[in-house]
């Protein structure tokens, strides 16, 4: 948790500031996080796979996983 109670992650030694907003798109949940923005894209079970909101037709291979809505993964690797 930051100093202002947001939920913060680490990946390869940088932490990001995560949170979950509204996003353009019919008002869907969106993921934030370093800048980047991750609409969802499939739920199996309890796990949620979210993709890059801006480049994923141009190939961009940035993901993210969630798990009854605790971030478990993250691959935050955009090619833009």
């Amino acid at each position: 948790m930051s100093r202002r109670g947001k939920t913060m992650i680490e990946v390869g030694g940088f932490t990001f500031c995560t949170q979950i907003v509204s996003g353009p798109k019919r008002g869907k949940p969106m993921i934030k996080i370093g800048g980047y923005t991750f609409c969802h894209k499939v739920t199996h079970k309890f796990r949620t796979t979210w993709v890059c909101s801006t480049h994923k037709n141009k190939g961009c291979s940035a993901v993210v996983q969630t798990y009854e809505n605790v971030i478990i993964k993250v691959r935050n690797e955009h090619n833009h």
